[in-house]
C-alpha cells in the first residue's frame, strides 16, 4: 500500500516551462501535509548547484536524464515562502499548505544546505525574501528559529550552537 501512495505522489507535479524557466508545477489539488513526490537521485559526498544536502557529508544529486522521475529534484526551485517541505523520515516532499493545480512546487534551500555550493540572488518576490541565498550557516538567529520545524536533521543541532551565526 505504501508503494501505491508513493507511485501516485510522483504524478502530482510535472516539469513545466514557466516564464522562460523550468519548474515543478502541481497537476491537482494537494492537501496540507500530503506527499507531492519522493526525493530520488544519486548519493554523493560533494555538493553541486542542483544537489540537496541530506546529511552532513551526503548530497542527493539529480540524474542527468530530465525525463527520469528521479530527476525531479533538478527542477525543485527555491522560495523564501515555499509551498513544500522535505520530510526526512521518508524523504517525501509534502505540502506546507493546501495547493491548487498549477502552483509551483518549491522549498527553502536554507532548510537543507549548510553552505550553498552556488549562492545566488533570490527572485521569489516573497514578502520575506532574504535576497541572497547562501545557506543555513549565514542565516541570522531569528531566521534559523523560524525555519526550525522544516530543518534537515543535520542542521537542527546548529540553530543556536554554530559559532559563525550572526546575532539579530
Amino acid at each position: 500500500m505504501v508503494n501505491v501512495s508513493i507511485q501516485a505522489a510522483i504524478t502530482k507535479a510535472r516539469v513545466r516551462r514557466v516564464n522562460g524557466a523550468y519548474a515543478l508545477i502541481t497537476d491537482c489539488r494537494i492537501a496540507r501535509d500530503e506527499v507531492v513526490f519522493v526525493l530520488q537521485g544519486e548519493l554523493t559526498n560533494r555538493p553541486s548547484k542542483y544537489s540537496i544536502q541530506i546529511d552532513e557529508h551526503k548530497h542527493l544529486e539529480p540524474l542527468h536524464d530530465p525525463h527520469d522521475l528521479k530527476s525531479l529534484i533538478h527542477f525543485f526551485n527555491h522560495s523564501c515562502d515555499p509551498s513544500t517541505y522535505i520530510n526526512f523520515e521518508d524523504f517525501s516532499v509534502r505540502a506546507l499548505r493546501n495547493l491548487e493545480p498549477g502552483e509551483e512546487v518549491t522549498f527553502n534551500y536554507n532548510t537543507t544546505e549548510y553552505e550553498m555550493s552556488n549562492p545566488f540572488k533570490c527572485h521569489c518576490d516573497s514578502e520575506n525574501c532574504l535576497i541572497e541565498i547562501r545557506g543555513f550557516k549565514y542565516l541570522p538567529l531569528s531566521e534559523r528559529i523560524k525555519l526550525a520545524p522544516q530543518l534537515a536533521p543535520h542542521l537542527r543541532g546548529g540553530i543556536l550552537t554554530d559559532e559563525k551565526h550572526e546575532q539579530d
